[in-house]
């Protein structure tokens, strides 16, 4: 019995010592797999052995270009293969000095894997690559697309590292949640995001909003650069826009036909580094006496303002103002022209003749009384008539 259990005992180690033996070699095969399918780059560290030959033997580092100076050999590309196919290639290029030499190339120090993103994004650049790496995980490193870039004009497209093999897809469809167009990013992999060309453009001036802007290259014109900076202002003297190109050229557009009448108006196109300027226009209309708030108002060209529509600029007439002796003063051809409306009969029967069209540098007055104190009146102008020169009329 005691033979009989030293003799399991024993049959019990050397199983054991066998099945280490066993796992023992297959883990470098497993290794070896893995580094089979590994290739080349940039920052890798390898190390080549030739047997029985150490002259020729060495650690390398890729450089940025992939070329690697090596015994015999010379210069050869290495970014880009994978371990057994720098074996192969140098074991060929030896056999000009070596019978039948033999080569084990390992990797020593592998690279961090990273991906390189670039094109359109917030920041372009390499980051790490992570498994399972998706387009959009790639995007969302490098900042996501800017903020300028419209989804449905922009495209994205992956350069496979070692083989070059491009994959283009629209940004909408990678955005859409489609697996087949998210694709997985691999080390090494270029990600470029890429839209219409945008030109930068710069719009000052009477404007809501300011600033330098980018508009597609196939779409620049003067209406589009005044539309992505808000609009103008009702002050803009929008006859008068000034377009100033890089190379000190001007050209001067009148824009109220297609800004107020939505017609044609030709209009150059912007190139890079061109300057929209929208000036302030000096047109005014004096609107005093007894109203909400007496003062100067800025008058749009080409846009008609009426008698009703200048009272209702200065908040209307106050609770003493007479609108039915309104009094409009004129000057023109330099002399002065004195007309009285009311404004009552327009309202109560539609008689337009009682709500005039009022002209830049007009004055109206709204009198306390139904009785037109010329005398009143006539003093207010003189302050009035100091401040039209002042707006150039």
């Amino acid at each position: 019995m005691v033979m009989y259990t030293r003799g399991i005992k024993q049959f019990s180690c050397s199983v054991l010592a066998f099945a280490f033996a066993i796992l023992a070699l297959l883990a470098p095969t497993r290794s070896f797999a893995q580094e089979s399918q590994y290739v080349l780059g940039a920052d890798d560290v390898i190390t080549i052995t030739v047997v029985r030959q150490p002259q020729f033997s060495g650690d390398y580092l890729i450089p940025f270009g992939g070329e690697v100076d090596l015994p015999v050999a010379g210069r050869m590309k290495l970014a880009g293969l994978t371990l057994q196919e720098v074996s192969s290639q140098y074991t060929e290029k030896l056999k000009v000095r070596i019978l039948k030499p033999e080569v084990v190339v390992t990797l020593k120090i592998p690279r961090v894997q990273q991906i390189h993103v670039m094109g359109v994004v917030g920041s372009p650049g390499s980051y790490a690559w992570k498994p399972s790496y998706r387009l959009t995980e790639a995007l969302s490193a490098a900042g996501g697309a800017r903020p300028d870039i419209q989804t449905s004009d922009a495209t994205v497209t992956v350069r496979r590292f070692g083989t070059d093999e491009r994959l283009t897809f629209s940004l909408a469809d990678v955005l859409s949640g489609d697996v087949a167009k998210n694709v997985v990013v691999n080390p090494g992999d270029v990600v470029a995001l890429e839209t219409i060309e945008l030109v930068p453009i710069y719009v000052m001036g009477s404007v809501k909003a300011p600033g330098l802007y980018r508009l597609r290259k196939d779409s620049a014109g003067v209406l589009e650069a005044l539309a992505i900076a808000g609009g103008v202002l009702d002050t803009a003297n929008t006859s008068n826009v000034k377009v100033v190109h890089l190379n000190g050229q001007e050209e001067v557009i009148n824009l109220t036909p297609a800004l107020l009448g939505g017609e044609k108006v030709s209009s150059p196109r912007l190139s890079a580094g061109d300057l929209v300027v929208v000036s302030e226009s000096t047109d005014r209309v004096a609107i005093l006496g007894y109203v909400g708030k007496p003062g100067f108002y800025p008058m749009r060209p080409g846009k008609a303002i009426f008698l009703s529509d200048a009272i209702a600029m200065a908040e209307g007439a106050d609770r003493r103002g007479r609108t039915s002796r309104i009094a409009v003063v004129r000057m023109e051809n330099g002399k002065e022209q004195r007309m009285v409306y009311d404004l009552g009969k327009f309202f109560a029967a539609g008689d337009a003749k009682q709500n005039p069209q009022i002209r830049p540098g007009d004055v109206v007055f709204v009198p306390e009384t139904n009785k037109i104190e010329w005398t009143t009146i006539i003093s207010s102008l003189t302050t009035a008539g100091l401040l039209w020169r002042s707006f150039g009329n």
